[in-house]
């Protein structure tokens, strides 16, 4: 499936005690985003994070290791992705779905789909990362793969 450069992320913001019909909903989210034929999807289980409730979850201490944050993110084009929030509705019932318009960058060669969510959430959350994310080029590794360049990290 090829995407344009313009591209719509939808960002689901779930806990991982969240179930649908006894199977976590990130699950059946991702299930159906693929039976719909969307573009890809990644699954990313947060280490720490609070919701509407305001309780802190974290994998610091037992006490508060339950109900981990989620983020499924699911990248497409902007119809494809508004066609597939009414199947949202009926699933999500707490949490959070975010949606926001991205720019694929420019690269030598395609992006694999299945790491192009990572590369659009980790530009998003770069600030939150341990080493943010100042410059993130394309290049290339001594056999000739794609790898990234990110300015900033320690090597």
């Amino acid at each position: 499936m090829h995407l344009t450069r313009h591209v719509y992320r939808l960002t689901v913001l779930i806990g991982e005690d969240d179930y649908w019909h006894h199977k976590p909903l990130y699950h059946e989210i991702v299930t159906r985003a693929h039976e719909t034929g969307l573009a890809g999807a990644t699954v990313l289980r947060g280490c720490e994070g609070y919701g509407a409730t305001g309780r802190v979850h974290t994998t610091r201490s037992i006490e508060l290791a339950d109900n981990l944050p989620i983020a499924v993110a699911i990248v497409d084009s902007e119809d494809r992705i508004r066609g597939f929030l009414p199947l949202l509705d009926e699933l999500v019932t707490e949490g959070m779905v975010c949606l926001d318009e991205v720019r694929r960058p420019a690269l030598h060669r395609e992006i694999d789909l299945i790491t192009a969510p990572l590369v659009f959430l980790s530009a998003a959350i770069g600030a939150s990362l341990r080493y943010p994310i100042g410059h993130l080029s394309p290049t290339t590794d001594k056999t000739g793969g794609l790898c990234w360049d990110v300015a900033g990290c320690p090597t």
